[in-house]
């Protein structure tokens, strides 16, 4: 597996610890959330990626199943195509498919595009 599949694949295994994914982010990185949710939007930098954006979806969370269903390889581009099954914390089952975009340098991700179905996702947290 190549050092940039391995990094994002490490990403998906440790979704509920901050810890790890402060080391599996670069100081200046970009988080970009497709659609108009609260949520969606640009994000800059380690601290407001996990603190803003990654921390706040833990919040809505109560479990969470996140699995890859596919991952392909460009050079350290890592394109993936994931689903989860959860439940929120208000008690309502929230099912979702992603396309993600990474972009790695060594072993941490410089930068995420993250596409969902928004209506989806509006529906379950609205």
């Amino acid at each position: 597996m190549s050092e940039a599949k391995r990094v994002v694949t490490n990403f998906f295994e440790t979704l509920n610890d901050l810890d790890v994914w402060q080391k599996l982010i670069v100081d200046d990185a970009t988080w970009w959330l497709a659609g108009n949710l609260p949520l969606s939007g640009t994000y800059r930098g380690k601290d407001q990626i996990i603190n803003n954006y990654l921390a706040e979806v833990d919040k809505l969370l109560a479990a969470r199943n996140t699995w890859i269903n596919t991952m392909y390889l460009a050079g350290d581009t890592v394109i993936v195509e994931a689903q989860t099954e959860a439940m929120t914390k208000k008690g309502k089952p929230y099912l979702n498919l992603y396309a993600f975009i990474f972009e790695v340098s060594g072993d941490q991700i410089i930068s995420v595009r993250e596409y969902l179905d928004t209506e989806s996702s509006r529906q379950v947290f609205e």
